[in-house]
């Protein structure tokens, strides 16, 4: 078994919510994990195509088979991930959904801080991890895998049409994928990774988990362990204040870009009111 479909990011753009749903439709099957990274991880990639298509064991009978892994649209951090994902799966389809870019940044880093790393503060970070800004370049993304493949193998979703109008994205989303959407029982609203009720471990937190025995422990007395756990937990911070010669020259970069994409998509171009 192989996929014939994969979610391409971006990253907090609701891919974790649209795989969710879509891998509940009794015609699809989604790996899980739901980012194998295969494509665009240079380690995982090494494991070879016999790993990677054991991933899909389970999908025997199934319509449209897939995961979704939003490294492969990160150019910058990844940049062969298109060609090897044209190498092996050259009839495949692509669903590429983004959002508001510097929404999408802000989001990124906010994910980064929740991962643990030393990206703090804001302005730094997109110093330090450029592949965040990157990334929100929605038309070179795009335009890396329209290379490889026809327009009719790609589909590009808008976020703020997914939390305006979930059924309607849905079901796009499943005659693309030549599924029947009455069959679909999920609810298309629901979400997966909300931040508002995301905490962070602290970095005391952190040193414990790795301790000897801590899995053993909380094992042992879970409620326990849980309070510990949470009394030892902290909200993540609050969205970043962009400074004004910032934000100017983040919008200067992405302005292009995202007037082609809009443009492309049947967007208007001031769709995402970037001033």
């Amino acid at each position: 078994m192989k996929p014939n479909f994969l979610v391409i990011g971006a990253v907090k753009c609701a891919t974790t919510s649209l795989c969710d749903i879509l891998g509940s439709h009794p015609q699809i099957f989604v790996t899980q994990p739901k980012e194998p990274d295969f494509f665009c991880d240079d380690g995982v990639f090494a494991r070879g195509w016999e790993w990677y298509e054991s991933l899909y064991e389970g999908a025997i009978g199934k319509v449209a088979i897939g995961e979704g892994s939003t490294g492969y649209t990160k150019a910058l951090l990844h940049p062969n991930s298109a060609e090897r994902i044209a190498s092996y799966l050259p009839d495949a389809k692509l669903i590429h959904i983004v959002r508001h870019p510097l929404k999408r940044i802000e989001s990124h880093w906010l994910h980064l801080v929740a991962a643990g790393l030393d990206v703090t503060p804001f302005t730094e970070a997109l110093k330090k991890w450029p592949h965040m800004i990157d990334t929100s370049l929605y038309w070179k993304q795009i335009s890396r895998y329209r290379g490889f493949y026809p327009d009719k193998n790609l589909l590009v979703l808008l976020f703020e049409d997914l939390v305006k109008n979930p059924h309607a994205v849905l079901e796009k989303v499943y005659r693309f994928l030549d599924v029947t959407p009455e069959l679909a029982s999920a609810d298309p609203a629901r979400a997966s990774h909300v931040s508002a009720t995301f905490r962070l471990d602290t970095p005391l937190l952190r040193f414990l988990r790795r301790l000897p025995g801590m899995r053993t422990a909380k094992n042992l007395a879970p409620r326990i362990s849980r309070n510990i756990i949470d009394a030892m937990r902290r909200p993540l911070p609050d969205r970043p204040q962009w400074p004004a010669d910032l934000r100017e020259r983040i919008i200067a970069l992405v302005r292009e870009y995202a007037g082609m994409f809009l443009r492309f998509y049947g967007k208007a171009v001031d769709y995402w009111q970037l001033n």
